[in-house]
């Protein structure tokens, strides 16, 4: 029987993927328009949102900024999440960019030796998360045109990560030791001596290379979305959930089943449903899981520094669980008024321009409060000492 299932190994991605050409033949019109329109929200969205901070981080850690942050930050992320301080660093610049840098940023750590491969897993589940320019400008003001949307969903999405933290931090995870040495030594220790203009040069093209992987697998799975959508998957799938009361089931279900697969094609879906506790719930689910598109991206950086891809898919699924449950709970209390957004930062000629400036200030804005906390944890662990 295990050397059936190991020899089946060898055939069934061969024939998957020759069934996938041929389909590619019989539709090609339909597979086209796919593609263009992920390369589209690829370039209007993902590149502009996400060039400024895998740039700025590159610069950062080949300066050795993030080391001398991880040294402030121990005494926070040693308490509360059992990892290094220079976990504080990936935590910010995943929340604040969007996937797939929390990942990215994690395999650095870990290639750098500033993290052990198990507690980079934790740390990836943690960060590698939605930026705030997904959730506020495409969902809330682009889907909803409902900036109350936004807000709520990047709650329960935030919420759920540190909660999700914290929790495999006491049940998934030893204790981490202190970095040792003086922040002088354990920032020339990280520092490399090049000039700074080949620490530019450097940082923007693996920037560009990483950018660029994000693309293809975006276009390849908008593709894959729509073959299986050509095939009635999505549809078969939801004729088997019962109705809910004052709610499209089906859509629900599909939508749900898309997002899985492809995170922006299922919250696009699930947004035709309108505003309700079970809608944003699956919604909330969808982000936070991030589908199998983000997780392709996600496993290409962790696998090359022997970070366990299945437990990091696990507690992206814990984080999906989470953020339903607190989204369904708190939508009564939290959920949002419907409004008319104030703006819609996706539907513009010049969506590219005004989305590198904002996520622009928003990695400055980040790094600048991040050395701000961590100024403030090395005041308190002096007064304390």
């Amino acid at each position: 029987m295990r050397r059936f299932v190991r020899d089946s190994k060898n055939y069934i991605i061969p024939v998957a993927v020759a069934f996938f050409n041929v389909l590619l033949l019989l539709f090609p019109g339909d597979i086209v328009e796919a593609a263009r329109a992920g390369l589209m929200m690829w370039f209007n969205n993902v590149l502009p949102a996400l060039l400024p901070f895998i740039v700025g981080t590159n610069i950062l850690a080949a300066t050795g900024f993030v080391a001398y942050l991880g040294k402030l930050l121990d005494p926070l992320m040693l308490s509360l999440f059992r990892l290094p301080g220079a976990g504080g660093f990936a935590l910010v610049t995943g929340m604040m960019s969007g996937y797939p840098v929390g990942a990215k940023t994690a395999a650095a750590l870990v290639g750098n030796g500033q993290i052990s491969p198990g507690q980079g897993w934790r740390l990836a589940a943690l960060c590698n998360n939605a930026g705030p320019l997904f959730m506020l400008g495409a969902v809330g003001a682009g889907l909803f045109a409902d900036a109350g949307v936004g807000y709520f969903i990047m709650f329960a999405h935030y919420a759920s990560a540190l909660v999700v933290g914290l929790v495999l931090a006491r049940f998934a995870g030893g204790a981490a030791r202190k970095d040792g040495g003086t922040l002088a030594q354990i920032v020339r220790e990280a520092r490399r001596p090049r000039p700074f203009g080949e620490v530019l040069g450097t940082s923007v093209k693996n920037a560009l290379e990483t950018v660029a992987v994000v693309g293809g697998y975006i276009v390849l799975f908008a593709v894959i979305v729509r073959i299986l959508d050509i095939l009635g998957l999505f549809e078969a799938l939801s004729l088997l959930v019962r109705p809910l009361a004052g709610v499209d089931s089906a859509l629900l279900f599909s939508g749900t089943a898309v997002g899985v697969v492809e995170m922006t094609n299922g919250a696009w879906r699930l947004s035709e449903g309108g505003v309700s506790a079970y809608s944003l719930a699956a919604l909330t689910f969808v982000i936070s899981f991030g589908g199998f598109s983000i997780h392709a991206q996600s496993v290409s950086f962790l696998a090359k520094c022997g970070v366990s891809s299945v437990k990091y898919m696990l507690g992206k699924l814990l984080h999906g669980v989470v953020s339903a449950v607190i989204a369904f709970a708190a939508f009564d209390i939290l959920g949002p008024a419907p409004r008319e957004a104030a703006s819609v930062l996706f539907r513009h000629d010049a969506a590219v321009i005004r989305v590198l400036g904002y996520s622009s200030v928003l990695f400055a804005v980040s790094v600048t409060c991040l050395v701000l906390l961590a100024l403030i944890c090395r005041m308190l662990v002096k007064r304390r000492y």
